[in-house]
């Protein structure tokens, strides 16, 4: 019988490895990370738009999504890429 033993070098290896990875993680100013997909209930929250609304850009291609089950999660990066691209200045700001 083979048994392997996790040794303190082993920890500290994973110790390292996980503190190369936590910069890459996006993080809010409270240190909450930030998730790349987020649910449409939050796009809603998010863009004060109905279930309905959001059901609309999904079908005509505005917002891109993947589906898990019954639940649906939007790219946030691509969220706020389509707000932008629709920004319209007033006349005052041109």
């Amino acid at each position: 019988m083979n048994i392997e033993l996790l040794t303190k070098e082993d920890l500290a290896e994973i110790k390292l490895l996980l503190l190369e990875a936590l910069p890459s993680m996006k993080q809010n100013t409270d240190g909450a990370v930030n998730p790349k997909w987020i649910r449409g209930c939050r796009v809603q929250e998010l863009l004060g738009i109905s279930n309905t609304k959001l059901q609309d850009l999904r079908q005509t291609g505005k917002l891109t999504f993947t589906k898990f089950g019954n639940i649906y999660y939007y790219d946030i990066e691509q969220v706020f890429a389509e707000m932008e691209r629709n920004k319209v200045k007033c006349r005052e700001c041109v």
